[in-house]
């Protein structure tokens, strides 16, 4: 299994300098499908967090039209330690920059897992969660640049 997770953040002006961008990710308290199972965790489900580089549509994507992405700059999910784990504020300003600096390869951010084998995984809430505070949030602070 892969996420796709897009941010608008066409609002942040180009003359923007990002001073922080932090992504939180919050752990799905049940499986996410029949097939799936939360015995194998650990060392097991260590996890990327890299930049999607082509354009991709929720409704319409699957693994056989999947886009692509880069690991420049790529960011690393450290196992967990339960199967409903929380990833807070975890670092993406590299990417969120690659984003705004390139936007013609900006899509957004694909969560995958280092080894990909049957059983192993990371389950998050989406955005279309009941909850609205488990939705995955992204918070960007930045600074606008004065133009001379």
């Amino acid at each position: 299994m892969r996420a796709l997770l897009e941010f608008d953040i066409s609002h942040i002006p180009q003359n923007a300098s990002i001073i922080d961008a932090r992504l939180s990710l919050y752990g799905k308290k049940s499986a996410p499908d029949q097939h799936s199972t939360y015995n194998i965790y650990g060392t097991y489900n260590y996890s990327m967090i890299q930049r999607v580089t082509s354009n991709w549509s929720e409704n319409k994507v699957s693994w056989d039209n999947q886009p692509n992405i880069t690991t420049q700059n790529q960011v690393e999910l450290y196992p967990s330690a339960i199967p409903d784990q929380n990833y807070l504020d975890v670092g993406v300003k590299l990417i969120i920059e690659d984003i705004l600096n390139d936007p013609d390869n900006g899509f957004g951010f694909m969560i995958r897992l280092n080894e990909e084998f049957p059983y192993r995984m990371m389950a998050f809430a989406t955005s279309d969660n009941n909850d609205p505070t488990l939705r995955p949030k992204l918070e960007i602070i930045y600074k606008v640049r004065k133009i001379n």
